[in-house]
Parts: C-alpha cells; structure tokens; sequence
C-alpha cells in the first residue's frame, strides 16, 4: 500500500482529460475494488456516463489503503499528463541517462519540415506518420512492404477513425490548435467555429506602430 504523492485535485483533473473509453481501460483492473465501494464502472466500450464523482470519493478518502500498482500508475497519469511536470519528467530522464530522441521524434512530426533536417529516428517517424495519413511518399515505399504493414496493422475504419480521435482530442480545448493543422478538423467537423487568423491578430495589437 502507498500514499498519492500529488493532490486530489491534481489527480481528479488528470483523470477527467482522458477520453472516456482509454479512462476505463485504465481502470478495469481495479474494477472490483470500486465495486467494493460501492461504485459500478461502466463496461469497457459502453458509452454510458462514468462516475467520476464516485471514483473521486474512493480516490480520495481511500488513498492510503489503495493498491500500490494503482497509486503508481495514478502518479505515472499525474506526472506524465500535466504540463507542469513535462520539465521534470525531462529532467529525470536525462539524469536516469534515458534518450530522448523518441520524445523529440513524437513532439516533432507534426512540424512540416523541421524532422527531415534532424536525426534519422525523427525524421523516418515523420516519413511514416505522411505516407500512413497523407499518402506523402507513399510511392516510395514498395507495394509489397505496404501489403505487408497492412497485413500485420490492418487499417480498420482509420480515416474515420483517426479525425475522431482528433476531435476527442481537442475539441473542448479549439484554441490549442491555432496555427496548426488540427484546426482544419474542426473546421470540416465543429459546426460554429471560427478559425482565429493570425492576420486579426496582428491588427488587434494594442502596441501602436
């Protein structure tokens, strides 16, 4: 048995910004657990609502008696899914001399250009995510090598389901993708919204000049 080394609300905020089906995933193992508190969790795949109310109270008042594999993995959600602790996380990896050429290869796929002058892990992660999603220098991969990807990672319902996933991502949060392009999904998906311009940006400067 551990104790939660963040506060509640650290945690309670954490687990609320995880989509709903990943949240229970996370969760199943610890099903009983909550059932013993008296809290039903919503079957994998199930769209019903999930209690997070309840599973703040068995969280919370709880805490000390919790299973140390779900207070660790509550500490891993905390400290890898907030913002504020991105440095320290960066920080120990250095220290732990952990690479962290997959961090810059995730962090910097989605920057056009910039990959391919980098280091080769950045830049074939980058080759991969266009040829999968854009058909960018799909040609250049033989069609044999592309029978063989699918063969083993078949692509099930991905064109749907890749802008879903996108939308799940951020569209409660739109501003988070000014000036990328994730705010072509919204556009093509989020009746009402307004794509800000950078152009109205400028103009609504207050410094003068």
């Amino acid at each position: 048995m551990s104790v939660l080394p963040f506060s509640g609300a650290a945690i309670l905020r954490t687990l609320r910004a995880i989509l709903p089906n990943r949240l229970l995933v996370f969760l199943n193992p610890y099903r009983e657990l909550f059932a013993g508190q008296g809290v039903e969790l919503p079957e994998l795949g199930s769209t019903l609502p999930i209690p997070f109310d309840r599973i703040d109270e068995v969280i919370l008042a709880a805490s000390p008696d919790l299973p140390s594999s779900l207070t660790d993995a509550l500490t891993c959600v905390v400290v890898l899914g907030t913002p504020e602790m991105t440095p320290a996380v960066i920080t120990a990896a250095r220290e732990g001399g952990v690479s962290l050429e997959r961090w810059d290869a995730i962090a910097l796929h989605a920057t056009p250009e910039i990959p391919w002058h980098n280091r080769p892990e950045i830049a074939l992660v980058t080759g991969g995510v266009e040829a999968d999603v854009l058909d960018s220098g799909l040609s250049e991969i033989a069609a044999s090598d592309q029978e063989s990807v699918l063969a083993a990672y078949p692509r099930i319902n991905f064109k749907q389901g890749i802008v879903q996933t996108f939308i799940d991502g951020f569209a409660h949060k739109p501003l988070s993708t000014f000036g990328t392009m994730n705010s072509n999904v919204l556009v093509r998906t989020q009746p009402g919204y307004h794509r800000p311009n950078y152009c109205d940006l400028i103009a609504a400067n207050p410094l003068r000049g």
